[in-house]
């Protein structure tokens, strides 16, 4: 199961990525001074907003073994 990571992306942030045509989940295979550099943000936002992306790829890898 593959969802897009719910992220608080402010709009300017979110055109960036449309586009240079990067994802929302394809985030994390950035390091964070590239996110930072690509969406004109600080290391620390940058690192929220990868942090994000993480979390949420491994609660949906935990709903999918989950076993009633």
């Amino acid at each position: 199961m593959v969802s897009t990571p719910k992220l608080p992306l402010h709009k300017e942030e979110s055109i960036t990525l449309k586009s240079l045509k990067v994802s929302a989940r394809q985030l994390d295979a950035y390091r964070v001074d590239e996110v930072a550099s690509m969406l004109n943000i600080s290391i620390d936002r940058a690192k929220k907003l990868k942090g994000m992306v993480a979390f949420q790829k491994i609660t949906v890898s935990a709903q999918a073994f989950r076993v009633n």
